[in-house]
């Protein structure tokens, strides 16, 4: 794809061309992420829920196991928060 060229808004805001919007997918108002890499901008979408269904399933966890995994991450994020407010 050919290099496109934009300016950037008086309030910061970033425009795409409407090619790139379209090759990328890109909609209105669906949500993106932007990374910084080696100072270089990524910018991608955010899949929604609908499209997240659509795609193959990659594991099989029955919701016991679930539960057991949420547990252990919540204690390891969150118990070394609540240890900080006690002190």
């Amino acid at each position: 794809m050919e290099p496109a060229y934009a300016k950037v808004g008086s309030k910061g805001e970033l425009y795409l061309p409407k090619k790139i919007r379209k090759k990328l997918g890109f909609e209105p108002n669906k949500r993106i992420v932007y990374h910084v890499i080696k100072n270089k901008l990524e910018v991608e979408k955010v899949p929604d829920v609908v499209e997240l269904l659509k795609k193959p399933k990659f594991a099989s966890v029955t919701p016991d196991e679930f539960e057991d995994w949420s547990e252990k991450w919540q204690n390891e994020i969150f118990g070394k928060e609540r240890e900080k407010k006690k002190k």
